[in-house]
């Protein structure tokens, strides 16, 4: 299986990032579904390497405001981190705060309220009260994956 270099894989999730930031969440969008497919083929779908594209999917998907493909590919990353890392991760902490604010939109409100009090409570004893991805999380917002990376490499 065809499967990108570092560079290239890194190059495609930034340029998806970006074009979400200007509101082009469809061109994002495929460039995000090929970059999974890619990653998917070469190590399998059930790759924790798969989750943060997939949380930035999701994202992308809240842009196109398709609420149910977001919390279905929300739900994927959850798992995904969840098996590789534990409940107590920043990843998943991630997970869960993105999940809150797909279920929110969906009107789910006591599912995502769940959510959120448990990804506020890791980033709280991970991060400190006051850190930016606690109050991200406090304040409902979806988290992109770079915000995680740079808190946890």
């Amino acid at each position: 299986a065809l499967k990108l270099d570092p560079v290239s894989r890194l190059t495609t999730w930034n340029l998806a990032i970006m074009l979400n930031i200007v509101g082009q969440a469809q061109e994002a969008r495929v460039h995000l579904e090929n970059l999974i497919e890619r990653e998917e083929n070469a190590f399998g779908r059930n790759a924790a390497r798969l989750a943060p594209y997939l949380n930035d999917y999701a994202g992308t998907m809240i842009a196109l405001e398709d609420y149910e493909a977001a919390k279905k590919i929300g739900v994927r990353a959850l798992e995904l981190d969840k098996a590789a890392f534990g409940m107590d991760h920043l990843y998943v902490a991630r997970d869960l705060s993105n999940l809150a604010v797909i279920l929110s939109k969906l009107g789910d409100n006591q599912n995502a309220a769940q959510y959120q009090s448990q990804a506020i409570d890791v980033f709280t004893q991970r991060c400190g009260p006051d850190h930016e991805l606690t109050r991200f999380a406090r304040k409902g917002q979806f988290i992109p994956s770079m915000c995680i990376r740079m808190n946890v490499e």
